[in-house]
């Protein structure tokens, strides 16, 4: 048995505005120093890549990325320092999530067994049933 966490923020309309696309997307332009570039090594298109940063800023209402317009120095785009900041809040956030749902994982794979271990195996006859 295996518990999965996937961690997302919603907004005030429920609508989710941050999960694991917007995480690797921002992790990609601070290695890369491009949308573009993180865009593309996620196989994802420069416009829904730019949605996808324009929604999460907006619901944040804040600005995580510093952009340069291209030209003859092509341009390219990095973290602001708040960006950096909640990049990295929110990676540890999913840390702390993943370890405790492994820890109540243990136990209730614990729990599991041992109720298990309380009855026959399913199939079996139980002796429940008519009287």
């Amino acid at each position: 048995m295996r518990i999965e966490v996937k961690v997302a923020l919603l907004d005030s309309q429920g609508e989710r505005f941050m999960g694991a696309g917007p995480l690797w997307l921002l992790e990609g332009i601070r290695q890369t120093g491009s949308i573009r570039q993180a865009a593309l090594g996620m196989g994802m298109s420069y416009a829904k890549a730019h949605r996808l940063l324009g929604r999460l800023e907006q619901a944040l209402g804040v600005r995580l990325l510093s952009r340069r317009i291209g030209g003859a120095e092509h341009g390219g785009a990095g973290l602001t320092p708040e960006g950096v900041e909640f990049l990295e809040r929110y990676t540890r956030l999913c840390q702390t999530l993943q370890a405790r749902a492994r820890e109540e994982q243990e136990a209730f794979g614990a729990f599991c067994s041992e109720l298990a271990s309380r009855q026959a195996p399913l199939g079996a006859a139980s002796g429940e049933g008519g009287a």
